[in-house]
């Protein structure tokens, strides 16, 4: 009952949905294009938003053992 009434709220509010993608990508718990995806708009519309809003996208290379915590928090 509780996620439905999310899901509809989501569907109806696009700047919760979009503020929730935005949460999700900082946390690091979805990739920008996932974000980008959850709230129905381009990887690009989603990067301006990311700087519109001061987040900084992650850059350079990763160590491997940032690689490896990233993908186990993307597979669960």
């Amino acid at each position: 009952m509780i996620e439905e009434a999310v899901r509809e709220l989501l569907r109806r509010g696009p700047e919760l949905r979009l503020s929730l993608a935005v949460e999700k990508y900082r946390t690091g718990n979805v990739s920008l294009d996932r974000a980008a995806e959850l709230t129905g708009v381009s990887a690009a519309a989603f990067r301006d938003e990311l700087a519109d809003r001061g987040i900084d996208r992650d850059t350079g290379f990763l160590s491997d053992a940032q690689r490896r915590d990233r993908l186990e928090r993307f597979t669960g």
